[in-house]
């Protein structure tokens, strides 16, 4: 599965996350491989009549 982390620019392998009631989950608490810190990316539209398929 593909998901983006938002790291830390200062401490490799910490990252921002989200808890389930909203508030934000600080990085120095949640690492990479925490699930609050997983978010998946959703194309919604793009200015292109064909956008590019995997191979």
């Amino acid at each position: 599965q593909n998901f983006v982390c938002l790291e830390s620019l200062s401490e490799r392998g910490k990252c921002v996350g989200v808890l389930a009631d909203g508030s934000l989950k600080p990085a120095l608490a949640c690492s990479n491989t925490d699930e609050h810190a997983k978010f998946g990316v959703y194309l919604a539209s793009t200015p292109y009549s064909q956008y590019p398929r995997q191979k």
